[in-house]
């Protein structure tokens, strides 16, 4: 779902020259957690997808 809503915003982005997507991640994305391997690797995924789209849609604005 995220990846939809993104991608429908970069679109947006392109046509108006620019934007911001934001994404919220918890610190468990970043450092494991006793017992939140899955949570950790969800926020994991989240943190690097942005990072990932920041790279790819820089250019854009």
């Amino acid at each position: 779902m995220r990846t939809l809503l993104s991608r429908g915003a970069a679109r947006c982005m392109r046509r108006h020259g620019g934007g911001a997507i934001v994404d919220l991640a918890l610190v468990s994305g970043m450092r494991g957690n006793l017992g939140r391997s899955a949570h950790g690797a969800w926020n994991g995924g989240v943190i690097t997808l942005t990072q990932v789209m920041a790279v790819e849609l820089g250019t854009v604005g």
